[in-house]
């Protein structure tokens, strides 16, 4: 009995090392070999699955109440989807309930393995997202120099890939600036500036933002009592804004807001139409968001309670296109760019509400925890939570995933920065 017990006990242990190593194995290949790390992170979620399901009263006996809030919106997120599709039957919604269904399960079981994982130490976190940050850069600028256009890396939405490198940047130069340890000092500061590049690269306005604001957050949070190493980390990212030409993106940005907002005479429907037609089209985005926007915040005073369901601009707002309310190219549409007002209008009051709890569930969980999970997860809910106004970063798979998972990583943390074992209060 004493051997079979024995045999069990390193059964077990193999398997934890396994899909502990595994993951952080998996996080540097998500994007340079997306298809390769999907397919091991659903290897890695069954056999967690296994163990939670052989051992489901144990395995969530060990959470506190905030960890359970956290599982509980995982799995509340991708039911509302399911219930905008009960109600309105929306094609989109279906497809995304099922997607993000098996998503949000695959994550709860591995944050609840992870939770009584021992081997696991900060350093390990950071060395794998930094990895990632090295690898999935040097990708997009390999790219760029090859095409000499916006490029993205594991993903066809351009911005969803952005909006990750943004995420990226900032973690890396957070771990810079509290690092002391040449050798990691070097790994973040390549990091940092491997997913800066990504970001400029991918051309994202709003990417680009992110990125930017989240350097100046850090500055607030840790870099004070590091200002030369925060101006040698500055200088060169304005070069690289500068040499890679986002600069010039946003000059145009501005400039279409400007006439738009210039004289209150002139019809925005036209000076969108004109922005078009003219040499800087690619900044047409903005009127289009605007009025996208409106016909939201309308739709969402149609129904505020349950929404209309995620249908194509075409269908959803055909009046406002006939109209010219809305532009063509808003019929392909199925979100308005704006997170909070897309939960809203599409699934109600529960779509809001779960798209709340995404952002703040993680915060409310590593309130408790050491400084530096607390505040890689004000990182990276920051980053998301800016993108998400002008964005759908929790409409695509590649940008849901890569936030779960970060987060739960990060997240299998006690105060102390090692993960609770089973049993542990």
């Amino acid at each position: 009995m004493g051997n079979n017990q024995y045999r069990e006990r390193m059964c077990n242990i193999n398997y934890d090392k396994m899909v502990l190593w595994g993951i952080i194995l998996t996080i540097p290949l998500y994007l340079v070999a997306n298809e390769l790390a999907k397919g091991l992170l659903v290897v890695f979620g069954v056999v967690s699955l296994l163990y939670v399901f052989v051992n489901p009263v144990r395995s969530f006996k060990a959470l506190s109440g905030l960890e359970l809030l956290l599982c509980f919106t995982l799995l509340f997120f991708p039911l509302c989807f399911a219930l905008a599709y009960w109600n309105f039957g929306a094609p989109r919604d279906y497809e995304l309930s099922i997607e993000f269904s098996r998503i949000s399960l695959l994550i709860v079981v591995l944050y609840v393995f992870l939770k009584r994982v021992n081997d696991l130490n900060f350093d390990v976190v950071t060395i794998s997202i930094s990895v990632f940050g090295v690898l999935s850069g040097l990708a997009g600028l390999f790219l760029f120099i090859e095409d000499g256009r916006r490029v993205t890396v594991g993903t066809d939405l351009i911005n969803m890939y952005g909006a990750i490198m943004s995420c990226s940047a900032g973690l890396a130069f957070y771990y810079l600036f509290r690092e002391q340890r040449i050798r990691f000092m070097t790994l973040f500061f390549l990091a940092g500036f491997s997913s800066l590049v990504g970001v400029m690269v991918s051309g994202s306005k709003i990417a680009i933002i992110a990125a930017v604001s989240v350097l100046f957050l850090n500055m607030v949070l840790v870099a004070r009592a590091r200002k030369k190493l925060f101006l040698i980390v500055l200088v060169p990212t304005i070069v690289i804004m500068i040499l890679i030409g986002p600069v010039n993106r946003f000059v145009e940005m501005l400039s279409v807001i400007s006439e738009q907002t210039a004289s209150q005479q002139t019809d925005i429907n036209q000076q969108v139409t004109d922005s078009i037609n003219s040499p800087r089209a690619v900044d047409a985005s903005v009127g289009v968001r605007v009025q996208m926007y409106v016909a939201a915040i309308r739709a969402i005073q149609e129904k505020p309670l349950l929404g209309h369901g995620s249908w194509r601009f075409k269908d959803l707002f055909p009046d406002e296109l006939m109209s010219g309310e809305l532009l063509p190219q808003s019929r392909r549409f199925t979100h308005v760019h704006n997170e909070v007002l897309q939960a809203w209008m599409a699934r109600g009051i529960p779509g809001l509400l779960s798209f709340v709890l995404l952002l703040a569930s993680p915060i409310l969980v590593a309130r408790g925890a050491s400084r530096d999970v607390k505040i890689s997860v004000w990182v990276v809910v920051y980053t998301f939570f800016l993108v998400a106004m002008f964005e759908a970063p929790f409409n695509a798979n590649v940008s849901y995933v890569f936030y779960l998972l970060i987060l739960t990583l990060i997240l299998s943390f006690n105060i102390k920065g090692q993960p609770t074992a089973v049993g542990e209060s």
